[in-house]
């Protein structure tokens, strides 16, 4: 995962730091954007027009985005505000972009080969990533519990009052004692799981949602993908350096 591609402040459209939901790999141009003042930074101008400054500026903004290579279309929408630069000694303003909703949600992670319960919540984690980084980290852990269902981990267990349901908790470490190499993969998913409990009960940044979807990206390389890590590994070994 690039990390810098996920910064929820963007300065340029042109082209977008994102690939292409669609076909996964196409660069976004703009290919057009509405921008517009809000009533109350127009009020703040007209009120106090004597101590008014550019950075007081905020508007809603609408950006159409193509990709150069399917050419289907992105939809994003949220505010901008104006951020003072220097060019050739004098002062400029530049607009500053935070999305808070596109649409189709970029890839954050790659969902190839992945099951479709399981890719159904983290598509949902990308699109609320930008407006509401806790309901993404609940997504997220939904997605654990998904992977614990399509790995048909028991949802109960048989205690003397009879069989009592599990937590994703005790799935999870369930899930690493079924086979050896599961159990680097369950100790990663328990550190996902504790991250989606904290957004539930506390407010998590957008680093708190990469940090999740990062390590669960290993572990999906690992569960459903080790056959392309393990020809990536030998390809660099056999090379002894890069494959291109």
């Amino acid at each position: 995962m690039d990390r810098n591609r996920w910064k929820t402040d963007v300065k340029s459209f042109d082209p977008a730091p994102w690939p292409c939901p669609t076909c996964g790999d196409g660069r976004l141009r703009q290919d057009g954007i509405l921008q517009e003042q809000t009533r109350d930074s127009r009020r703040a101008h007209e009120d106090y027009p004597d101590d008014w400054e550019p950075e007081w500026v905020e508007e809603r903004f609408q950006a159409l985005l193509r990709c150069q290579d399917c050419n289907d279309i992105i939809f994003a929408i949220g505010v901008n505000a104006y951020e003072e630069d220097y060019y050739e000694r004098e002062i400029t303003w530049n607009p500053v972009f935070k999305p808070l909703y596109i649409y189709p949600a970029p890839h954050i992670v790659r969902l190839t080969e992945i099951p479709d319960k399981v890719s159904a919540e983290l598509l949902k984690s990308f699109a609320l990533y930008w407006s509401d980084p806790s309901a993404s980290g609940n997504a997220i852990r939904r997605a654990v519990e998904r992977m614990m269902d399509e790995r048909r981990v028991p949802k109960t267990q048989a205690t003397k009052k009879g069989r009592k349901r599990r937590t994703l908790h005790s799935r999870i470490k369930a899930f690493g004692g079924l086979a050896n190499k599961n159990k680097t993969p369950s100790e990663r998913l328990i550190a996902v799981k504790w991250l989606g409990n904290a957004g539930t009960h506390n407010e998590l940044t957008h680093k708190d949602v990469l940090d999740a979807l990062e390590i669960i990206e290993s572990v999906l390389d690992s569960v459903y993908r080790p056959k392309r890590i393990e020809s990536l590994v030998k390809a660099v070994l056999r090379k002894k350096g890069p494959t291109t």
